[in-house]
């Protein structure tokens, strides 16, 4: 077995062990502080392997492949963080929140970009959407980051919650209308699948003749 399908099988058994957790939270636990804390230790796991499997379920462009176990260590060290934070197992300062924020931002924006990279265009117009797509979720990351590292003077408040909706619009927009725009303009998206075993069985079976 592989390294990409024994993470991919951890993350499947992680998501079910997370929702038997959450279930068993809701149906026998008391919501108390313990179950509370389990119950988001559930969610940190659910999250994050989400955000793991976006990474490396697909194969992506040549030039993302360093991204992929980047966007995978991130969530696994994400989920360590958050976990020792919600049983108090680390301070609660501002860098620890800060560092939390930036492993989740990193996570889901690593994920989303591998996603999207498994994303063939089959045409020009569906390629600048594509780009640009990839592009706004870039942006996204670069102007939350700047805000959870950089202290925002009150001047510029304004600018940046403006900055950054357009930024999040254009990666929303862009990551809804990619294969409705393919559909339309005739041109079939291509992904990455892998190579078919029929050719080779048709060649083995000739060969035998």
């Amino acid at each position: 077995m592989d390294l990409k399908r024994t993470f991919l099988v951890t993350t499947l058994a992680s998501l079910i062990l997370s929702a038997g957790m959450g279930i068993a939270i809701f149906l026998f636990g008391d919501l108390g502080e313990t179950q509370s804390k389990l119950l988001l230790t559930t969610l940190a796991m659910a999250g994050f392997s989400l955000t793991a499997w976006a990474s490396v379920a697909r194969d992506s462009s040549w030039w993302l492949w360093p991204l992929q176990p980047l966007g995978a260590a991130a969530s696994v060290v994400g989920l360590v963080v958050v976990t020792l934070s919600i049983w108090e197992l680390i301070g609660e300062d501002d860098q620890v929140w800060q560092l939390i924020a930036t492993l989740s931002l990193v996570a889901f924006s690593l994920g989303h970009l591998s996603l999207l990279s498994a994303f063939r265009p089959a045409n020009l117009l569906v390629r600048a959407c594509w780009l640009a797509t990839m592009a706004a979720v870039l942006a996204v990351a670069f102007v939350l980051l700047n805000g959870i590292w950089g202290p925002i003077h009150p001047d510029n408040r304004e600018a940046f919650f403006r900055i950054l909706g357009i930024v999040v619009i254009l990666d929303v927009l862009g990551s809804l209308v990619l294969f409705p725009l393919s559909k339309l303009t005739g041109a079939k998206p291509k992904l990455k699948t892998a190579p078919s075993a029929a050719p080779r069985s048709k060649l083995r079976a000739a060969r035998q003749r």
